[in-house]
């Protein structure tokens, strides 16, 4: 099964949001717990019908969604951006201090 295939979608299920396998559970719960920090050991603990590609499909689910790709380097213009972003906030005239 690819890793695309994990992920379903049915309009009487979860208000036809993603879930995994055609369970009741949704991408986003997922995601939501990996984002709070919980180890995948643990997911899977918790969640013995989930498997660890079922947890690797939500992420590259999640990186497709976002427009972004999980084994790619950001674009030349994202970095760029980011370098320009950083160039500006050094050019920022200093804060004046606090006086008490």
């Amino acid at each position: 099964m690819q890793l695309a295939e994990r992920i379903t979608f049915n309009p009487n299920q979860c208000g036809g949001r993603p879930c995994i396998r055609g369970m009741r559970i949704r991408v986003k719960d997922v995601l939501d717990l990996l984002a709070a920090g919980v180890p995948e050991t643990e997911i899977l603990e918790d969640y013995p019908y989930l498997e660890a590609d079922d947890i690797r499909a939500c992420l590259e689910y999640a990186a497709r969604e976002s427009g972004l790709s999980l084994n790619a380097r950001p674009a030349q213009s994202d970095r760029r951006r980011k370098q320009d972003y950083t160039l500006s906030a050094s050019l920022r005239a200093p804060r004046p201090a606090l006086t008490t």
